[in-house]
């Protein structure tokens, strides 16, 4: 499973939810 897979999910939910989501993966504010 590519790495990207993750950032694409996590990018969905941050752009659904309107919150940063901190997993100590990335700091995308």
């Amino acid at each position: 499973v590519p790495s990207f897979a993750d950032d694409v999910a996590m990018a969905l939910v941050e752009e659904e939810l309107g919150q940063p989501w901190q997993n100590g993966q990335k700091n995308v504010n």
